[in-house]
C-alpha cells in the first residue's frame, strides 16, 4: 500500500515540526535536561502538530542517544516506537474510549506495572475533551500521584471542555495555527521530494484554503498532484476554489456596480459570481477568499476592502445555512443597492440581532443593564469586530475601566478580550474569548477582585461572575446573530 505523504513527511525530529517553535524549544530542553514533566497537555487547531509532538516527546524521552533533545531514530527503542511494536507507548482516540472502563481497563490497570522495554510508559490520549465526566475523575487520582515511569500526554482542539482539576495538573502548550509562508515552504520541500511539478500560485491557494492546518495542506497537495502539475487550474478544479485573478475581477465588477447602480452592471456581476458555481465553485468558500484577499490589498483601497470585508462577513455567516447560495448574494447585493439609493451607512444586509443566550435568560422584562457594544450611533457603519478591535474603537466601559484596577497578569488576560454584557441581580455575564484566561478566571479569588473592580466602575453591586468562554469564531457567530 502507497504511504500518504501526510504520513510520509510527518515531523520525525522536533526540528522538523513546522510553526511550532515556542514548543520544540522547551520540549528539547526537558528531555536534553532531563527535567520532563509527569503531565502535559497539548491544545490548539487540529492539523498543527500536537499529535506529531506528543509522538515525539515518547520517543525522545524513551531514546538510548538524543541529540540536543532530538530522538535518534536509530536505537532499540526509537526503532521499537515508530514500529509499533512496543506495549509501553499507548495511544488512545478518546472519541471512541469515552466511558470509565475504557479509562480503567486500558490506562488505569496497565500503568500499575513498569515499563517492559522501555525507560517510560507514556499514554497518549487524543482529543481528551470527548472523555465523560465519570472517565476524568477515573483519570483525575492516577495524574496527581503518578508514578517515576509514568507521562500522560493529552491533546484537544477545545481546552475550554477539559475540566480545571485535569488543566491544573498539566503543563499547558498552546499550538497555533501555521503561517501561510511556512506551509507553502513545506510544500515546496515535499513536491521537490516527490518530484511534483508545481506553481507558485497553486501552492499559495492551497495554503490559503487549509487554513494554518498543515495536515490539510499536505493532504491536498497529495490529492492534487494525481491530475498532473499542481497549478492555479487545477486546484481551483479540484478544491473549489478561485485564484487570485477570478477574485480580483469580482472586486472590481463589484466595484463598477457600487459606482454605477445600474442593472447591467449588476447583472454582470452575478453573472460572474454563476459562472464561478458551474465551474465547481464552492460559493459557501468565496466569502472567506474575499476576505483573505482583502487583508492581503487593502492598504491599496482601504474603503472598497473595508467594505468587501462587511460584505463578505455576512456572507459568510449565512451561506451555510442558506439553500440556494447564489440566491443569498442576490439578495445582499440588492439590499446594498437599496441602502446606497437612500444615502444611507454601506450596509450590505439588514439583519434583526436575535437575541443572545443571556438576554434570553434575563426576559424582555429584565432590569439588567446592558453594556454590549453592539448599539450603534446613527450614522455608524454595522461592522463586525473582534473584542481587540472593539476595545480600540469604542469608548470607555465599565468593564475596560475595571479592568486598570487589576493585576498587570489579569489585565493582560482580560484587556481586549472580554466584554461585559449585562449586570442583573447582583450578577455579571462576561464573554471571554481568550482560551488560557479559563485557568485563571475559575478561582475564587480572581473572580472577587474582578466583581470588586466592576462595583466601583459600574455604580452597581456585582457578588458573582457568569463567564462564557468562546473562541474567536465562536464570537463572530455570536455577533452575527448565530449563537
Amino acid at each position: 500500500m502507497t504511504q500518504s505523504l501526510a504520513n510520509k513527511y510527518r515531523s520525525s525530529t522536533f526540528d522538523d515540526l513546522v510553526g511550532q517553535d515556542h514548543i520544540s524549544h522547551i520540549l528539547k530542553y526537558q528531555v536534553a535536561h532531563h527535567t520532563r514533566q509527569a503531565n502535559y497537555l497539548f491544545f490548539g487547531p487540529r492539523g498543527t502538530g500536537k499529535t506529531s509532538s506528543a509522538r515525539l516527546f515518547a520517543k525522545a524521552i524513551n531514546c538510548l542517544s538524543t541529540t540536543d533533545g532530538n530522538p535518534c531514530n536509530v536505537c532499540e527503542n526509537c526503532i521499537a516506537i515508530s514500529k509499533g511494536t512496543t506495549m509501553d507507548i499507548m495511544e488512545i482516540d478518546a472519541a471512541s474510549h469515552t466511558g470509565v472502563d475504557n479509562i480503567r481497563e486500558e490506562i488505569i490497570d496497565k500503568l500499575m506495572y513498569r515499563p517492559s522495554m522501555l525507560k517510560k510508559r507514556v499514554t497518549i490520549i487524543d482529543e481528551v475533551h470527548m472523555l465523560s465526566k465519570g472517565a476524568f475523575n477515573a483519570l483525575l487520582k492516577t495524574m496527581e500521584e503518578p508514578t517515576e515511569w509514568m507521562v500522560f500526554i493529552l491533546a484537544t482542539t477545545e481546552l475550554t471542555k477539559v475540566p480545571d482539576t485535569i488543566v491544573s495538573r498539566c503543563q499547558v502548550f498552546n499550538f497555533k495555527k501555521i503561517p501561510s509562508s511556512q506551509i507553502i515552504d513545506r510544500l515546496e520541500y515535499i513536491a521537490n521530494q516527490e518530484s511534483i511539478t508545481n506553481s507558485q500560485e497553486g501552492l499559495s491557494m492551497i495554503a490559503d484554503l487549509s487554513d494554518g492546518c498543515m495536515r490539510d495542506a499536505v493532504k491536498y497537495l497529495d490529492q492534487i498532484s494525481v491530475m498532473g502539475e499542481v497549478n492555479e487550474t487545477n486546484v481551483s478544479q479540484f478544491l473549489g476554489v478561485v485564484s487570485d485573478a477570478s477574485i480580483a475581477r469580482i472586486i472590481h465588477l463589484y466595484d463598477s456596480y457600487t459606482s454605477s447602480q445600474t442593472d447591467s452592471d449588476f447583472a454582470e456581476l452575478i453573472t460572474a459570481i454563476e459562472q464561478l458555481g458551474q465551474q465547481g465553485v464552492d460559493l459557501t468558500l468565496l466569502p472567506k477568499q474575499l476576505m483573505s484577499y482583502a487583508d492581503r490589498h487593502f492598504n491599496e483601497n482601504r474603503q472598497l476592502y473595508t467594505t468587501i470585508s462587511t460584505l463578505s462577513s455576512q456572507l459568510l455567516s449565512q451561506a451555510k445555512r442558506y439553500p440556494h447560495p447564489l440566491l443569498l448574494y442576490k439578495t445582499l447585493l440588492y439590499n446594498n443597492k437599496t441602502t446606497t439609493e437612500n444615502s444611507q451607512p454601506i450596509n450590505p444586509v439588514t439583519t434583526k440581532k436575535q437575541p443572545t443566550q443571556f438576554e434570553n435568560m434575563s426576559g424582555s422584562n429584565s432590569s439588567a443593564t446592558p453594556f454590549s457594544s453592539y448599539h450603534q450611533k446613527e450614522g455608524q457603519t454595522n461592522k463586525e469586530e473582534t473584542l481587540e478591535q472593539k476595545n480600540e474603537t469604542s469608548e470607555s466601559t465599565p468593564l475596560t475601566q475595571a479592568i486598570i484596577l487589576l493585576s498587570p497578569s489579569l489585565q493582560k488576560l482580560l484587556s481586549g478580550q472580554s466584554e461585559l454584557v449585562s449586570i442583573n441581580n447582583g450578577v455579571a455575564k462576561l464573554i471571554i474569548t481568550n482560551s488560557l484566561a479559563k485557568l485563571t478566571l475559575n478561582k475564587k479569588e480572581t473572580q472577587d477582585s474582578i466583581c470588586s473592580a466592576i462595583t466601583s466602575t459600574s455604580g452597581q453591586t456585582v457578588t458573582s461572575l457568569e463567564l462564557s468562554f468562546m473562541t474567536k469564531e465562536e464570537y463572530f457567530s455570536y455577533q452575527m446573530g448565530s449563537l
